[in-house]
């Protein structure tokens, strides 16, 4: 029982750290339960995914799907916080402006926002939106389209966050410190394994409902792939911004291939 009850703690730090939920008033903030709440990131993804599921499905009523899902991808950057899509902006930023590893790391370090962030946010916003928007016309023809739709924003935002935090387990960090750096030091194997097996909830039910939607494995190996190889050559390692990046490359290609979902109905 003691047990579950940190593991408990340990995931309600996950949604603590990914989110601008706060932590219930039992609940102390303690960095070694921040240390391990990245084995939870994307069942914290299912939850965030969830919710901004919910408010497509109530704005859909009295607005176009399209419309229905910007205000929906608004929502989502209002309950994050903009967590991930500051990462994507200053990593922007950093690669573009930067001509060496220091120099990109001190861009990236720097709040303010440069020509690469602002290009950066409108191309986020434009595929994030386009793709989707053309995914949720195709789910909404099918038979069960709230079902999809769910599960849509579930698998997006699960599989994303796991793709990004696998970095912490197999990547290496390329500063001295970070927000980031205490779960570098702490994620192990089962850590990863836990992350997948959660990935599976939303993700199973898409591939029986949908073969074809395993397509999208192949450019989202090929995101990582780029990602990985980008931060290695330029910053000799993942940063927490360059994490969000990659959620956030992640994200439009699942929005994007959200359409596969009906291919095999």
């Amino acid at each position: 029982m003691i047990r579950v009850k940190e593991e408990f703690y340990i995931f309600c730090m996950s949604i603590w750290f990914l989110t601008r939920i706060p932590l219930p008033n039992f609940i102390n903030y303690r960095e070694e339960w921040l240390e391990k709440s990245a084995r939870y990131h994307s069942l914290a993804g299912i939850g965030i995914g969830s919710l901004i599921f919910l408010a497509y499905y109530l704005i859909q009523f009295i607005m176009p799907i399209s419309s229905a899902y910007f205000f929906a991808l608004g929502f989502g950057v209002f309950l994050t916080g903009a967590f991930h899509e500051d990462g994507f902006l200053v990593f922007c930023d950093g690669i573009g402006g930067g001509w060496n590893q220091t120099d990109i790391l001190r861009i990236m370090k720097d709040s303010r926002v440069g020509s690469f962030a602002v290009m950066g946010g409108i191309f986020l916003i434009g595929a994030k939106w386009l793709g989707g928007s053309y995914s949720l016309q195709k789910i909404q023809t099918s038979s069960y389209p709230n079902l999809l739709a769910w599960l849509y924003f579930s698998v997006v935002h699960s599989m994303s966050r796991f793709l990004s935090s696998s970095f912490l387990y197999f990547g290496r960090y390329a500063r001295e410190e970070g927000k980031s750096k205490p779960m570098a030091n702490q994620m192990r194997f089962s850590d990863i394994l836990i992350s997948i097996c959660f990935c599976f909830f939303p993700l199973i039910p898409c591939l029986y409902i949908s073969p074809a939607f395993g397509i999208v494995f192949l450019p989202l190996a090929l995101v990582r792939y780029y990602m990985e190889n980008l931060m290695d050559k330029w910053i000799g390692g993942y940063t927490g911004d360059a994490l969000g990046a990659v959620q956030q490359a992640s994200e439009i290609v699942l929005y994007s291939g959200g359409f596969l979902l009906c291919l095999s109905i």
